[in-house]
């Protein structure tokens, strides 16, 4: 039995649906939108947000009952009658001057933030730009940095061998049983990896991929590990190539980026992957707008976090639905294998073999 900490990231997170809500009064979303149905794209370009921005915005906006999906439409949203009602400008039973009471200017940062301006450093950085720099890559940040790669080592010790049991599970539905080499990417510590090799008799090496800096912190954890034998580091920039591989594991690694670089790595991935061979998706999900009532508080913790992840990437990463990994996968050349399996703390591994 292992110890399942959603509840606490949830508080956490949850923060960012009140940062949210002084947003969408400051933009008066409610009363612009109010009584008619607009898209994802028109939402973004009604309130200047950017495509990453404006959708992490809206799913939390949906999962906040803000925002509804319109007649169960792929693209058409609108605002709900319960916002209408309790949150426009007008109205007599109006809750909106009582609860903008205390409102701050988190509100005008997170407006910034949505629609593209950061200023200072990312988490992890943004792919091609020019004006933030990364946690794991500035020297004047690398105490943060530890301790960043630290507490997301402590997650990955609790899920590993939960993960490694989804692994186990689809080989052996396979019936896969020749020798395999694992490739966890973006590695930031060697737990899955350790996990995976112990859970499964198939697996006789696993690689740690990262770039040179995220490694640093993989090895010194690889030193305190009991058991070392067969984890190797592989410095490797994964959105140029990837090294060749059976098993290729990404944890919380894609929902740092934006899906175009998201695709980089699948396309690296299967041009290099050997034969048989798995994709490991293992991710926290958006809950389907269509399913926000049936899974409230699920729903609205995945969203807070949705925006705390484009927030610490600056507008790259963020929360995706099971269907747009599917999308992001066929798109490279891969399927689905089985159905998708919840892990611990919020998370869901997803597996893909090349079509």
């Amino acid at each position: 039995m292992f110890s399942d900490a959603s509840n606490f990231y949830a508080l956490l997170r949850y923060e960012e649906a009140r940062h949210a809500l002084m947003a969408c009064f400051k933009l008066e979303i409610v009363d612009q939108l109010a009584g008619g149905s607009f898209s994802q794209q028109q939402f973004c370009q009604q309130f200047g947000f950017t495509k990453q921005g404006g959708r992490t915005f809206l799913h939390l906006l949906i999962a906040m009952d803000v925002i509804a999906a319109s007649n169960n439409a792929v693209d058409e949203f609108q605002i709900t009658l319960h916002a209408a009602e309790c949150l426009s400008l007008t109205g007599d039973r109006s809750r909106r001057p009582y609860l903008q009471m205390g409102r701050d200017e988190t509100s005008d940062a997170l407006i910034s933030m949505l629609r593209g301006d950061f200023v200072g450093t990312s988490l992890y950085g943004e792919a091609g730009s020019q004006h933030a720099a990364s946690l794991m890559e500035d020297e004047q940040t690398q105490e943060i940095a530890a301790e960043v790669a630290l507490g997301l080592a402590s997650r990955a010790r609790n899920f590993a061998i939960p993960l490694a049991s989804c692994i186990s599970s689809v080989l052996q539905e396979l019936a896969i049983d020749e020798k395999l080499i694992l490739a966890d990417i973006g590695a930031g510590s060697p737990y899955v990896a350790r996990a995976c090799l112990d859970e499964l008799p198939q697996i006789e090496s696993a690689l740690l991929v990262d770039q040179e800096r995220g490694l640093q912190y993989a090895n010194e954890l690889l030193k305190e590990l009991p058991n070392a034998k067969g984890i190797e580091t592989c410095t490797c920039n994964v959105f140029e190539s990837a090294p060749a591989a059976n098993i290729y594991l990404l944890s919380n690694t894609a929902h740092d980026w934006l899906p175009e670089a998201c695709q980089k790595i699948y396309d690296n991935v299967h041009q290099t992957a050997l034969s048989p061979s798995l994709l490991v998706l293992h991710e926290p999900l958006l809950v389907r707008p269509e399913e926000v009532s049936l899974q409230a508080n699920q729903a609205l913790w995945m969203a807070c976090y949705a925006l705390a992840l484009y927030k610490l990437t600056h507008g790259q990463g963020t929360c995706y639905l099971e269907s747009e990994h599917d999308a992001m996968l066929s798109e490279s050349g891969f399927e689905r294998v089985g159905s998708s399996m919840p892990t611990v703390d919020g998370c869901t591994a997803l597996l893909y073999r090349r079509k």
